[in-house]
């Protein structure tokens, strides 16, 4: 008996992959990450004329932003390295001096 509620259904991951539209619009795309090899990633979701496709940067590794984003949220670097000595956060070593 129809109730009239939205309702659809929920994908796997290996759902998604296997999505016959998103293959279809090329939704996932295969990079070269410079420390990770081959990763599947999405496509950008904004595609122009005559304009490249491809991220200007690989994605960042766990904790290599960490201090940068702490720091626009409004913490100062003592606190972040509070954070860092509790194990709250993850910094990438070789961004981070602390």
């Amino acid at each position: 008996m129809a109730r009239d509620i939205p309702c659809g259904p929920v994908n796997t991951l290996e759902d998604l992959l296997a999505d016959p539209h998103l293959r279809a619009v090329g939704f996932f795309q295969q990079v070269d990450h410079p420390s990770e090899g081959k990763l599947l990633a999405t496509r950008h979701p904004l595609r122009f004329i005559n304009a490249p496709t491809q991220p200007d940067r690989p994605a960042p590794r766990l904790g290599n932003d960490s201090r940068a984003v702490l720091r626009e949220a409004g913490f100062t670097d003592s606190a972040i390295d509070a954070l860092r000595a509790q194990g709250v956060v993850s910094m990438s070593a070789a961004n981070d001096p602390g």
